[in-house]
């Protein structure tokens, strides 16, 4: 959590040689969750953004457990949520739903 900022970018594949997320969008990979995996502290709040510069609208949306929905998010809108209970929760784009990622909170 501490390297991205508490914060997912939607469209993207972490570019791990830089340690942030790609440049550019990625409506097809599995992956696109920019970082897949994050872990973070119980009370955090967690931004999801999706860059100006994507083509796309993009969302976050968690299954399983139904924790949070950010709705649609166009370019350069941003959804947050304060994960209050520690647990594993998974999401995906529910625009472009291959894009998978989870969230751990501790």
């Amino acid at each position: 959590g501490a390297v991205a900022g508490a914060t997912v970018t939607l469209g993207r594949i972490w570019d791990a040689a830089n340690q942030r997320p790609g440049a550019s969008e990625n409506t097809v990979a599995q992956n696109a969750m920019s970082p897949q995996h994050l872990r973070v502290p119980k009370g955090t709040t967690v931004t999801f953004v999706n860059p100006a510069d994507n083509r796309s609208a993009h969302a976050a949306v968690s299954f399983f457990e139904y924790e949070f929905d950010s709705g649609v998010l166009m370019p350069g809108q941003s959804f947050t949520h304060t994960f209050g209970a520690a647990g594993e929760y998974f999401y995906n784009d529910a625009i472009f739903p291959q894009n998978t990622g989870k969230i751990v909170v501790y």
